[in-house]
């Protein structure tokens, strides 16, 4: 479940209650979203030598995306990211 879809569905509730013209989720704005796949992922934590703030192998030997939509600002970062991992389980939705 998204961090947000419970704010979502009340807004959502707010919106067909009261009739308000517009919300902005943030859904269709073009943000980036870091997307492991997690079958793939070794946890080699090459992707953490990259951009440490944005992944992260913890002491239970998992991967984490500490921020799954960075700013775009972060994307030449992300992508020499997700060309350090010899797995390719780490991709970039739009």
């Amino acid at each position: 479940m998204a961090p947000n879809s419970r704010l979502q569905g009340w807004w959502t509730w707010y919106y067909y209650r009261f009739g308000h013209d517009e919300i902005d989720f943030g859904a269709e704005d073009g943000h980036m979203k870091i997307v492991v796949n997690f079958d793939l992922c070794e946890s080699n934590a090459l992707c953490c030598f990259t951009a440490p703030d944005l992944f992260e192998v913890r002491e239970d030997e998992l991967l984490y995306v500490l921020d799954e939509n960075p700013p775009e600002s972060r994307r030449a970062e992300i992508t020499d990211a997700i060309n350090a991992c010899p797995k390719r389980a780490i991709s970039l939705e739009e």
